[in-house]
């Protein structure tokens, strides 16, 4: 009966795309999308593993106005998904996801304001049969108003509930959640004076019958501000820009507990981070990524740690968290068709976890792994965990987890990163309160009091305290720290960390065919608990010249000096020779020459490193173009010396319009192995509403010699401007000790309307 819903469901969307009339089409649109994987894999022929998965989803939608103002909407979302996997002992595992989401909303849409309120109700089973046993119900009532007045603050107010619920005799679910927020946001409408701030406050009930923590209730406070002024002296010949900053939060936490004990818990993030270069395992200063704790397990944060580029290993993926509760933790969350259980990832050895009280360069140190395992998280969506556990707790701001390697999965997305900590809980409640303010003062200012001469300062100050003193000490302190290091008496859940930077530099026009440029630079990191004192000495001189239109070159020198605790640690020293030219016409080549020496006074050790980068991209016809990038280097210490040669030729082939041939050749070596790789792509428009698309790619590994066959393509049908369909297959050899061989095959219809 249910199979026979669903054939008329699909039926009745169809009619509605084809018969396109106005009755039925006025204010109703909608999509499905169906998709059919399915993948193989042998060892020496004796088949390993067999997967298949139906992944069907079909959404409607109603909208439609009843005055100018106010409008309804309503939609239908449902998903269904069939899962089979076969190991290689034939043990067959059978998962199933059944869901239905209606929603209803009302919108009262003006100007100046607007009022939005709804219900929405998703129903999942996770059996093939529609029985209680495995429902799970998920409810939210929700409501949001905003005034966005002009040149005025604005206002913003949500008032959420939810409630997850199961249909169990002894519920294993049973969770509500109400929420209360309020926001406002104001910009001064000025050129030169900048003041802006946003102002949040929420009041959250989070209810779990289900579990040990049976009530929490959080009231979150934030101020975030800044104010800042633009000026210029001597008729413009002088700038200057003064900027001070600051983002104060209060969190208080109530929690009450079934039971005593010792229990895991999550900490709350402050902020995802990220970083990744391919080469170095241990980056300093990590890009903001929130992406990695939005708290969305199925959407990639951008981050591939599979094995289909060979440079996804040292992915730097961090987390913040208050340094007022121990971490002892990871949860890295990835999105992979396959399961990565025993992978290369399944690993201790083949994670590094560091931490850091700063985010700066010179600040992390490495944290001992104890276990690294893979646990499922939902099944049906392919998403998993890679819990990387500490071997001893530890109490700092920022952690980072690298993968060493790639994993043996093609592509592996990371989807989100948490930290967890044990906790003794003594009583059956607790009472948690965390403040941090976070002050920022940033100035710049340049002069040109030649015509061929610029000079420059800057400074800045980034100060943060958690749980600090009191305001008033914190908002004076900050500007005491221009260039006192002093800081209030340590106390129990007191930490102040101070980041200072400051320096000078000059741009001369030396000639009409030379530019020197000279800087220097100076960084400094400590803290209350005098835990960290780095500073940093950084001096710069370069000289570019372009003696011709076709040619450009900088030579530059640094040297850097560390310091921990007010003795030398490291001097580093850095030339670099920069060669960009136009060979001929439409043939360009960019070249690097580089020497790095790195002494180390702690061990008496010298580090030198000798490299040479290059670029030449070449326009050879109307037809043809390629590219080769190269790069050789050598890392030599007082008694070891390593090699390594890289060099990567790309020739494009382009006789039509509809279609394009790509051909590359790879080569990587090293004092441990030699790797090259040959690779053909074909893309091809046959007619206006098909693509068709190979690639093949051949991969030799060695001294332990492994050699990988790959071939994919992929078709798509573009059979009507709001349908397509599309046909993907690939098969993987690998031949190392054994010949390991994988199939895959992917269909994907689209229907909107």
């Amino acid at each position: 009966m249910r199979n026979i819903i669903w054939k008329i469901l699909t039926l009745s969307v169809t009619v509605i795309l084809l018969c396109g009339t106005p009755a039925f089409t006025q204010g109703l649109s909608g999509w499905l999308n169906i998709i059919s994987d399915n993948s193989s894999g042998y060892q020496d022929g004796k088949r390993t593993s067999d997967s298949s998965t139906l992944n069907q989803n079909y959404f409607l939608n109603f909208e439609k106005p009843v005055t100018p103002v106010l409008v309804y909407h309503i939609y239908l979302r449902s998903n269904l998904i069939d899962s089979r996997i076969t190991d290689s002992a034939d043990e067959t595992t059978t998962t199933y996801k059944r869901m239905v989401e209606p929603t209803l909303d009302l919108l009262l849409q003006n100007p100046v304001y607007d009022l939005t309120a709804g219900y929405r109700r998703q129903e999942e089973w996770t059996t093939a049969h529609l029985r209680d046993e495995s429902r799970e119900t998920t409810e939210l009532y929700y409501s949001r108003f905003n005034l966005v007045p002009a040149s005025l603050p604005s206002l913003s107010i949500n008032v959420d509930r939810l409630r997850d619920f199961d249909y169990l005799s002894v519920s294993k679910i049973d969770r509500t959640n109400d929420e209360y927020a309020i926001s406002s946001t104001y910009e001064l409408p000025s050129r030169d004076v900048r003041f802006r701030y946003i102002l949040n406050y929420s009041h959250n009930i989070d209810r779990d019958k289900a579990n040990i923590i049976e009530k929490t209730v959080n009231d979150n406070f934030s101020g975030n501000y800044n104010i800042g002024y633009t000026g210029a002296l001597l008729r413009d010949t002088a700038t200057y820009s003064l900027l001070y900053q600051g983002n104060y939060s209060r969190n208080k936490s109530r929690q009450t507990f079934k039971q005593t004990g010792t229990v895991t818990t999550k900490r709350t993030s402050l902020g995802g981070w990220h970083k990744h270069d391919g080469v170095t395992q241990d980056l300093g200063t990590l890009n903001a990524n929130g992406l990695l704790v939005d708290e969305d397990f199925k959407t990639s944060a951008g981050i591939d740690i599979g094995s289909a580029n060979p440079t996804n290993r040292f992915h730097n993926t961090g987390i913040s968290v208050s340094s007022q509760k121990t971490v002892d933790r990871l949860f890295i969350y990835v999105s992979s068709i396959t399961d990565p259980t025993g992978d290369s990832l399944d690993n201790a050895g083949n994670w590094s976890v560091f931490k850091s009280n700063f985010n700066q360069d010179g600040t992390w140190s490495a944290v001992n792994v104890k276990d690294a395992k893979v646990t499922v998280y939902d099944r049906p969506n392919n998403i998993y965990i890679f819990e990387i556990e500490f071997l001893e707790p530890q109490s700092d701001s920022f952690y980072k987890a690298v993968n060493n390697v790639t994993s043996n999965i093609a592509s592996v997305l990371v989807t989100e990163i948490e930290a967890y900590g044990t906790d003794n809980i003594g009583s059956k409640t607790s009472l948690d309160i965390f403040n941090t303010f976070e002050q920022g003062l940033n100035f710049a200012a340049s002069a040109r009091p030649f015509t061929q001469l610029t000079v420059s300062l800057n400074y800045s100050l980034d100060r943060s305290d958690q749980n600090p003193v009191s305001l008033t000490n914190s908002l004076s302190g900050v500007f005491e720290n221009i260039f006192s290091d002093s800081l209030p008496d340590n106390k129990s859940n007191f930490r102040s960390t101070i980041s200072r930077n400051y320096g000078m530099g000059a741009t001369w026009l030396t000639h009409r065919y030379l530019t020197t440029i000279a800087r220097y630079q100076k960084s400094q990191n400590f803290d209350s608990r005098e835990e960290t004192d780095t500073d940093f000495d950084s001096y710069n001189i370069s000289f570019n010249s372009v003696p011709l239109p076709t040619l450009d070159t900088t030579l530059s020198y640094t040297r850097t000096i560390r310091y921990n605790f007010d003795k030398k640690d490291s001097t580093n020293d850095s030339y670099l020779l920069s060669v960009g030219s136009r060979l001929y016409k439409n043939v360009n080549m960019i070249t690097d020459l580089g020497y790095n020496q790195t002494d180390t006074v702690s061990t008496n050790a010298t580090t030198s490193t000798y490299s040479i980068n290059g670029t030449v991209d070449a326009r050879i016809t109307q037809q043809v173009s390629s590219t080769l990038n190269y790069n050789l280097s050598r890392i030599s210490s007082d008694d070891t010396t390593t090699d390594s040669k890289n060099a990567l030729i790309i020739i494009n082939y382009q006789p039509g319009r509809s279609i394009n041939i790509s051909g590359n050749v790879n080569y990587f070596g090293s004092d441990e192995s030699k790797t090259t790789s040959e690779g053909l792509s074909v893309d091809w428009l046959p007619l206006p509403a098909i693509r068709l698309n190979m690639n093949y790619l051949h991969s030799n590994t060695d001294p332990k010699t492994s050699k990988t066959d790959s071939i994919n393509g992929y078709g798509i049908w573009y059979i009507t401007k709001f349908a397509d369909i599309r046909i993907s297959t690939g098969y993987t050899k690998t031949i190392e000790d054994i010949k390991t061989e994988n199939y895959n095959f992917n269909a994907n219809l689209n229907i909107r309307f």
